[in-house]
């Protein structure tokens, strides 16, 4: 059929009595690529057109990422077949469809199909180390366990295994459709002396890797800088006329004398239970720790000190010179002392320089513990008591949100979507305490002190080069996410 002529059967409305009502579209989606529109081939039926943009709403009536007629049904139905495309959980196929009826013309307007499931049973199927969950009640398919992971707003996820998210950054820059830099200064309750940033010396994307490697501030905005007050504007991802966004030295105080990256999947990819695999190189150098963490979707349990709840998958952290770097993981209940460290876990046994080459970090999240481990050794379990982690205790105190964990599940606040967080932080308040024999090198600030960020940097100015090391990089090879 010509263009002209399906314009014009558009314009037609049908008038009779038997109002005919396009059948809603039914699709099929393929791993590792393509999907399939269709609509029963009734009688009467003699064209099915399809229009559909991914990730994006349509514009009215436009023609679409992909726009086909169909003039024959095949086995009973009109098809419309993709095969180049790959698709990934989570995607949203944005469509419109029209169909001639006895030669007037129909449409079904402003669909929506979020992908959920993949139609064929070859996806991506890892090898796990937990006990697999009962094969899904009535599913006939052994090789398809049910799962109970939940994603991007509580959407079922059907298989166990399957993998739900996967980056390999195999462009040369950030795809934006996973992934929102963050341009902010650093709040509470951690304080890291570094600005969020967009700066293309800082995050590098090539050979297939991310690499966040931090600058002075004084290297892009001069000597004077520290001094001065400095304005995000609206493009600060933080809350707007906070000091997320808005910062001015004090006469005790600087602006942040490091320039550093952070990304996250918020606006694009949550979820709840999963096993997350990170594989990246650690960065060694002085006071200096890699974000390679889980955030909550929402503050259920609290907006202050982590109360709703972080998980790490991995952090690192040195005070320069000892290159067996320290390796923690597990999760924070409470930023303060003495919950902090309580669920928090130092990998023990032989020294190794996580800086040196890759290493496979990964955290298990179930509905009764998390399980972190790197390169499949587990070194920390965290199990929540018979009451939930509502009742820890720790220094003879309760977390002072209790009363808001017992609302929640015996998981709270770990019974909520999450999503990934990557960066690089430097120094402080939290994460590297006082005590002197922790360090190889002497700490040059007090954390609480109002001056803490000034020591630091007076301490780090004239030999600040050394973050430009090859070694003091975080590398990120890939991340990928899996159904449990």
């Amino acid at each position: 059929m010509a263009k002209f002529e399906v314009l014009s059967a558009l314009l037609l409305v049908a008038s009779t009595a038997f109002a005919y009502e396009v059948p809603k579209a039914e699709f099929k989606i393929f791993y590792p690529k393509g999907f399939e529109v269709s609509i029963p081939a009734e009688e009467g039926v003699t064209l099915f057109a399809f229009h559909g943009k991914l990730n994006e709403e349509m514009d009215g009536l436009e023609a679409g990422r992909w726009a086909r007629d169909i003039l024959k049904p095949k086995n009973g139905r009109y098809i419309f077949k993709e095969r180049e495309t790959s698709l990934k959980l989570g995607d949203t196929i944005y469509y419109w469809t029209y169909a001639i009826y006895n030669g007037l013309g129909y449409r079904e307007d402003d669909g929506v199909y979020v992908v959920t499931a993949f139609e064929n049973d070859n996806s991506k199927t890892p090898m796990v180390t937990v006990a697999p969950p009962p094969t899904q009640p009535g599913s006939g398919d052994a090789s398809c366990r049910s799962s109970i992971t939940r994603m991007n707003k509580d959407l079922p996820v059907r298989c166990a295994g399957q993998i739900l998210f996967e980056e390999e950054f195999n462009n040369n820059q950030l795809d934006s459709s996973k992934w929102v830099m963050e341009r902010r200064f650093t709040t509470q309750p951690d304080y890291e002396f570094v600005i969020y940033l967009l700066n293309n010396e800082v995050l590098k994307v090539r050979d297939s890797k991310a690499i966040i490697k931090p600058i002075a501030t004084t290297s892009v905005y001069g000597d004077k800088f520290l001094r001065k007050e400095f304005n995000l504007g609206t493009n600060c991802t933080g809350i707007l006329d906070t000091e997320d966004c808005m910062r001015a030295a004090r006469t005790f105080d600087i602006l942040p004398p490091f320039i550093s990256s952070q990304f996250s999947t918020k606006n694009s990819f949550t979820f709840k239970y999963g096993r997350v695999e990170i594989r990246a190189k650690m960065p060694n150098a002085p006071w200096v720790f890699p974000q390679l963490f889980l955030e909550p979707v929402d503050t259920r349990y609290g907006s202050k000190n982590y109360q709703s709840g972080q998980m790490r998958i991995a952090m690192s952290r040195s005070s320069g010179g000892d290159l067996a770097n320290e390796l923690f993981g597990g999760v924070i209940l409470n930023a303060e002392e003495p919950f902090r460290n309580e669920k928090l876990c130092k990998r023990n046994g032989s020294p190794i320089d996580w800086s040196a080459d890759f290493h496979v970090f990964t955290l298990e999240w179930l509905q009764s513990k998390i399980v972190v481990s790197v390169d499949t050794e587990e070194y920390c379990t965290i199990e929540q008591s018979d009451n939930g982690f509502s009742s820890l205790m720790a220094g003879g105190k309760s977390l002072p949100n209790k009363e808001y964990l017992e609302a929640g599940s015996k998981m709270a606040p770990f019974d909520q979507e999450f999503y990934i967080k990557l960066g690089y932080g430097i120094g402080g308040h939290k994460d590297f305490p006082d005590d002197t024999t922790l360090w190889l090198k002497e700490k040059p600030w007090t954390n609480g002190h109002p001056k803490a960020m000034k020591y630091f940097w007076d301490k780090q100015k004239r030999n600040w080069n050394q973050w430009l090391s090859s070694s003091a990089a975080l590398e990120i090879d890939y991340v990928r996410v899996y159904a449990v």
